[in-house]
This record gives C-alpha cells, sequence and structure tokens, in this order.
C-alpha cells in the first residue's frame, strides 16, 4: 500500500497539521476496517497447485482484490497446513496456478477492467464456472470506502468475466446485457447462430434466468469450437 501525494492549498501552519492528520487518520481508518472484515473469513480445507504444478493440501481463504480512492490491489489466497493455528502464507498469482476451496475451484483472469481508470488488472483469481474454449469467471472486489461515509464498511461487489482467449475479455457488473449487447455478441462472432441470437436481444436483464442461458450460450459455443 502507497500513500499518495496530496496538495493543499496554502493553509498556515494549524490548518496544514490538522489536514495532514485527518488524511493520516482516515487512511488508518480505512485499513482497519479492512483487517476487521477479512478476518472474519474462515479457512476452509482444500488445496492448490504451485507453478510446478505440485498439489499442494490444507486449509486456505480467499482474500479478495481491493480498490480505494487511492489505490486498487489484485486479490491473494492464504494458505495453512492445519486447520487452527500454525504459520500463514500468501499466494498470489505468481505462486500458483490455480486452488479449490471446498467445492470451488479458482483460476487465474488477465487483462480486465472492473472500476474507473484505476480498476485496473493485469491478473487477479476468479471463481471458475465454466472452462473451455470461452471461459465463465465470477470475480470479487472489496471497495473501500462504500460510499462517501469513510466510517462505512467495504461492500463486495461481484463481477462476471466472460474470456475467449482472445484478450476480449468482457466484464459485466450485475449481468446487465443490455448495455453491452455488442460487446457481447462480438465474443461469439465464431459461431454465428449463437451471435445472432444475442444481437435480437434473447439475452435482456439481470435475472438467474438470464444467467442460466448464458451459461447455455457458453456451453454451445464451446461445443461448436472444441468439438
Amino acid at each position: 500500500m502507497y500513500m499518495p501525494i496530496i496538495l493543499l492549498p496554502k493553509q498556515n501552519k494549524t490548518s496544514s497539521i490538522f489536514s495532514f492528520c485527518w488524511i493520516i487518520a482516515m487512511a488508518f481508518c480505512c485499513a482497519g476496517c479492512m483487517v476487521q472484515r477479512a478476518d472474519k473469513t474462515p479457512f476452509v480445507k482444500g488445496y492448490y497447485y504451485d507453478k510446478d504444478g505440485e498439489k499442494v493440501e490444507g486449509y486456505l481463504r480467499l482474500k479478495p482484490s481491493t480498490y480505494t480512492l487511492f489505490y486498487t490491489s489484485p486479490g491473494y489466497v492464504e494458505y495453512r497446513r492445519k486447520e487452527a493455528g500454525g504459520s500463514r502464507k500468501a499466494l498470489n498469482p505468481d505462486k500458483t496456478k490455480s486452488f479449490v476451496i471446498g467445492t470451488d475451484t479458482f483460476g487465474i483472469v488477465r487483462h480486465f477492467r472492473i472500476k474507473g481508470f484505476r480498476g485496473i488488472y493485469n491478473q487477479d483469481f476468479a471463481q471458475i464456472v465454466i472452462k473451455g474454449s470461452m471461459s465463465l469467471y465470477i470475480h470479487w472486489t472489496r471497495i473501500y470506502p462504500a460510499n462517501t461515509n469513510f466510517w462505512s464498511p467495504p461492500d463486495d461487489y461481484i463481477r462476471y468475466i466472460i474470456d475467449n482467449g482472445s484478450n476480449r475479455g468482457l466484464c459485466l457488473y450485475k449481468l446487465n446485457f443490455s448495455n453491452h449487447k455488442k460487446e457481447l455478441a462480438a465474443l461469439f462472432s465464431d459461431v454465428p447462430e449463437l451471435q445472432e441470437r444475442i444481437l435480437a436481444g434473447e439475452l435482456k436483464g439481470d435475472n438467474k434466468m438470464d444467467f442460466l442461458i448464458l451459461k447455455r450460450f457458453i456451453k454451445l459455443y464451446n461445443q461448436e469450437i472444441d468439438g
């Protein structure tokens, strides 16, 4: 974490000290809120694969990526060998290929944007829903602060990432298909029939049925491409 350089208007000595203390207090407040929220996440039995492909069993928990007014940080997974106690180690996408927590499998997604000009990730962990020529992931981000109140807890934002391996991945918040119809259709250009159905509006809104339709479209796409 870094502290940005903030330019303040010219002030007297007392005002400058107060402003500086306020900035430091807010930074520590946000940092403390992060730690308190994250520590409630339990460790769950699972395993991970290191970069050499070796399977390592133990207990893991995901620390989601964070987004603040000042910086963006990718997520990581905490690992320990025993369920309670013992040392922990942090695993980022440079140290592990994939991991499993309980029944959920996680992999690495690359080159996507979640929010604004700061919310750009070169790589991060995301839960795998479908894996193939076109893959579907669920990605978590914790945003600090959640609103204009610096004392408020963070919000967990879920985004759906659709990736066909061509660096044209689409990141959707709340599955808002109507606003991303052309971008979504472009991912299906190798299967014109599915592309035309998307452009015709077969995927419309934000509900469980549309999510099931999206999953079916991706599976049909993979059947056509992978055979």
